[in-house]
């Protein structure tokens, strides 16, 4: 069985920009997981859910949100991977929490989830 490794960062300056770094999970202790590419993932599924209610889905494209090569972010050395910047119609009007949630479906089957829970808020 495949497992996966995220980390990742909400930049809401930037337009509500998600980026992460999507891997396989290290085989070793404190090593670094390899790097998915588009080819990795067959299908992505991005739901926005505000207050309970969900408020906003798509289907995205992996060669559209996943780079090739790593990054550079603040965050880390590595870098990051998953670059999604969510449409304004993608969240509230005003200031709230959501829960974003991206369904990746790999290549070989194995569904795996990135999720984001926290303050959001469309810049006007």
């Amino acid at each position: 069985m495949r497992r996966n490794l995220f980390r990742g960062q909400f930049d809401q300056a930037a337009n509500a920009t998600l980026l992460a770094r999507i891997a396989d999970m290290p085989t070793t202790p404190f090593a670094e997981g390899t790097p998915y590419v588009a080819a990795d993932v067959a299908s992505i599924v991005c739901t926005v859910t505000v207050g309970g209610t969900q408020t906003w889905t798509a289907s995205l494209v992996p060669a559209d949100v996943i780079s090739g090569t790593l990054q550079g972010w603040p965050r880390d050395t590595l870098g990051y991977n998953f670059r999604h910047a969510l449409p304004a119609a993608a969240l509230p009007t005003g200031d709230a929490l959501a829960t974003i949630v991206y369904l990746l479906t790999l290549a070989d089957g194995y569904v795996c989830s990135l999720e984001y829970f926290g303050p959001v808020r469309a810049t006007p």
